[in-house]
């Protein structure tokens, strides 16, 4: 993929940052300088440069889909790349998003390290389709009765459970309780 160049991002700078060790704050704008100025790659080169083949899902049939998503899945978490809000879709649609469209968005070409990740909400796209199964099958009660309070003539879905019980299985960017301990409920590096 040819470099492209980017223009660097509008960064305002917090009170909060002046409260940080001068070493982390450098640490902190050094990161974010290569974020910024790193050639575009995407997970779907990454994971294929490491050695994972990628079959177009309408090649593999049914009983090749779970292994080859629990392959991806697994793959990506070692890339530091994690999904959520995948339980209204079958192990084929899943893969078929992750493969036909998720792994193939443009990403900064950075090394990730264990305190790094990059987080993938499938219904992250803020459209009307993904917020309708959002309040569907994911929103509280109190989640829709604040968006029913702020939008009321939204047409509210009617709350149905999630066809699939795949979310609360898949790899977290912090499970490494060695280098992210919990406190209180709080995962803290």
């Amino acid at each position: 993929m040819p470099e492209q160049k980017r223009p660097l991002s509008d960064v305002v700078v917090t009170s909060e940052s002046e409260n940080l060790p001068k070493e982390v704050n450098r640490e902190y704008w050094e990161h974010l300088i290569a974020w910024e100025t790193a050639p575009l790659t995407t997970h779907f080169l990454q994971l294929t440069e490491a050695g994972v083949e990628l079959p177009d899902p309408g090649l593999l049939d049914d009983r090749q889909v779970p292994m080859k998503l629990l392959e991806v899945i697994d793959a990506m978490a070692r890339l530091r790349v994690f999904i959520t809000q995948t339980n209204h879709l079958s192990d084929r649609e899943l893969y078929a998003e992750l493969w036909g469209q998720v792994l193939r968005v443009e990403t900064p070409d950075v090394p990730m390290d264990v305190y790094s990740a990059w987080h993938v909400d499938l219904l992250g796209g803020g459209g009307e389709p993904e917020t309708r199964l959002y309040f569907m099958y994911y929103a509280d009660e109190d989640e829709r009765r604040d968006w029913l309070a702020e939008f009321p003539d939204y047409d509210m879905p009617v709350h149905e459970d999630p066809p699939y019980d795949r979310d609360r299985h898949l790899p977290q960017a912090y499970d490494d309780e060695e280098v992210f301990p919990r406190y209180g409920g709080f995962i803290t590096p």
